[in-house]
């Protein structure tokens, strides 16, 4: 689990990183802010995501003793709420409500492709 949290919070971080300088070329960063430190908040922001969906099925896997969609859809919803801390309650609902629901939708659209797949392997 940690092996494999560090691993992600390290490519998020270098991505972000790398998007975050991207971006910060792409117009002025937000006044008082130097265009290392967005690039710097940026690439810690998404490295965070980046462990945190990395780590939350594993963990959930770990806890539940089954691996099944449920995993990433709940560690969607906890990420969704974690990036709404700072804004209250609501907003927590709101963003973890967000997420899950991008999941299911993701997940229903996966499933849909995979069984187009397999009807048309099956012809």
């Amino acid at each position: 689990l940690l092996q494999k949290t560090f691993k992600a919070a390290t490519e998020g971080f270098v991505s972000g990183g790398i998007l975050g300088a991207m971006f910060s070329f792409l117009g002025p960063p937000p006044e008082g802010v130097s265009r290392l430190d967005h690039a710097h908040n940026g690439a810690t922001k998404f490295g965070l995501l980046s462990a945190g969906f990395q780590a939350g099925p594993i963990l959930l896997r770990h806890v539940r003793g089954t691996d099944d969609k449920w995993n990433s859809v709940a560690t969607s919803v906890i990420m969704g709420a974690l990036m709404s801390v700072k804004e209250g309650p609501l907003p927590m609902v709101q963003g973890g409500a967000t997420f899950g629901a991008f999941s299911l939708l993701f997940y229903g659209l996966t499933a849909d492709l995979q069984k187009q797949d397999s009807l048309k392997a099956g012809d």
